[in-house]
């Protein structure tokens, strides 16, 4: 049952981050920042054509953000709960699964 909690939660976790990220949103000054330090080019459309490799984890990308959320509250779960390590990369796929499908 707990997994299922981690797995939702961490989808609901980057799709709130992913919003605040949005300008006039309360992380926007974050997503400036990412966009500044990663040297970030795009095109006319605002598509990224290149970037800094290391923005993409620490915000950049929703589905990078979501697997670093995961281990986190992964990590965190074992150390309060008695889940099952074996349950980790499952549950990891199935948060990035909800992330990509939705």
């Amino acid at each position: 049952m707990i997994y299922l909690f981690i797995i939702v939660f961490t989808y609901c976790l980057s799709n709130v981050i992913d919003e605040w990220l949005n300008p006039k949103m309360v992380l926007n000054w974050y997503y400036n920042f990412l966009l500044k330090i990663g040297k970030v080019e795009t095109d006319e459309q605002g598509n990224v054509i290149s970037a800094k490799w290391f923005i993409y984890p620490i915000g950049f990308c929703k589905i990078c953000t979501n697997v670093w959320l995961s281990i986190f509250i992964i990590a965190i779960s074992l150390l309060f709960t008695q889940i099952q390590p074996i349950w980790i990369v499952p549950t990891i796929i199935a948060s990035n699964f909800l992330v990509i499908k939705f």
